[in-house]
């Protein structure tokens, strides 16, 4: 949760719908300052075990949303993620990827990083999201160093 700031820079030309989809170029920028996220979630996105089990023994519970920012270049109904940054209290994961938002398909990877430290248990792995927007098929690859300006 927490108070969504934005701004777009878009341009498109046609008479309907999927004309404009395809000609679509542009930024996007969205920014979440001081909101919270399911400490769950949190602990799923870090790939913390360890918080996991904990938060499905003691009950989930928000944590503080440092930030979140995604940055997104469109062009031809595709928009590729160039900055992606997700920064709670415990984990900051920074991603990149692409969407097609004519098919309505993603290839993205998340990072995570635990701030201050990880637990013993934490998978240093990296989090792979792709197929269909509504639910994408989620996979454990190698670590990817991701580098994303925003919070």
């Amino acid at each position: 949760t927490g108070a969504v700031s934005g701004r777009a820079t878009l341009q498109a030309r046609g008479s309907d719908g999927q004309a404009l989809l395809d000609t679509l170029r542009g930024n996007v920028a969205l920014d979440v300052r001081e909101g919270s996220i399911s400490g769950l979630l949190d602990a799923q996105l870090g790939l913390s075990p360890g918080r996991m089990v904990r938060r499905m023994v003691t009950g989930d519970a928000p944590i503080a949303l440092r930030c979140a920012h995604a940055g997104l270049e469109l062009q031809n109904g595709r928009a590729r993620v160039a900055s992606l940054v997700v920064a709670s209290e415990r984990t900051r994961t920074t991603g990149r990827g692409s969407i097609d938002l004519d098919r309505r398909t993603l290839d993205l990877t998340l990072t995570p990083t635990a701030v201050g430290g990880g637990g013993l248990l934490d998978l240093e792995r990296s989090i792979r999201l792709t197929g269909p927007l509504a639910k994408p098929e989620k996979a454990l690859v190698d670590r990817v160093p991701i580098q994303a300006a925003g919070c």
